[in-house]
């Protein structure tokens, strides 16, 4: 192959490198890759939480005690990775032969509100990000009754009853919740 037309073609491979590794959020290195790959090749978070959830649980075996610290890496602040790694952490259907584990849910879901963001936003992003949170406020707020930290429980309620007064279109993004769940979240 000539010189030169090698130099020329080398930044274009490594514009094409960057790019394509830059557009993947799968992190090779990343003990949760395997979920990551089974989402991305899914479409997102929104289907198949059972087999998310048993990809999900053989990484919590495997990663033993070095698992909390590897998912709060893993979730950051992503809303998704917040609310469906708190759900697997709790959720019976999801949790296996785990037991759930109410305080690391409570600091995932933690993790999913540290952005506020404005529900009133012209940007629809911003206002489905805001759905998403409020998803995740509403499983706050569950977790936080059953570690029995009951004013925090009414405070979140409050907050969000409030929400869905000002923005009653948000009522929509409120999860699907067990008759249990249904029933704590009413009587607070």
């Amino acid at each position: 192959m000539d010189g030169k037309l090698l130099k020329c073609m080398v930044p274009a491979i490594v514009c094409v490198l960057l790019f394509s590794c830059a557009s993947s959020p799968v992190r090779v290195n990343s003990p949760f890759a395997a979920l990551d790959a089974y989402v991305l090749e899914n479409g997102g978070w929104s289907f198949n939480h059972y087999e998310q959830a048993r990809i999900f649980g053989q990484i919590r075996k495997g990663l033993a005690a070095d698992f909390t610290a590897e998912l709060a890496r893993y979730v950051d602040a992503d809303l998704e990775r917040a609310y469906w790694c708190g759900v697997f952490l709790t959720e019976p259907d999801y949790a296996g032969e785990a037991k759930p584990d109410w305080k690391l849910a409570a600091a995932i879901f933690e993790l999913g509100l540290q952005k506020v963001f404005d529900p009133a936003s012209p940007d629809r992003a911003v206002r489905n990000n805001a759905a998403t949170q409020i998803s995740i406020r509403i499983q706050y707020l569950l977790v936080q009754f059953k570690l029995r930290n009951l004013d925090l429980a009414g405070a979140q309620k409050r907050d969000l009853e409030t929400l869905f007064r000002a923005y009653p279109s948000y009522a929509g993004a409120f999860p699907v919740l067990s008759a249990e769940d249904l029933r704590i979240y009413d009587s607070l």
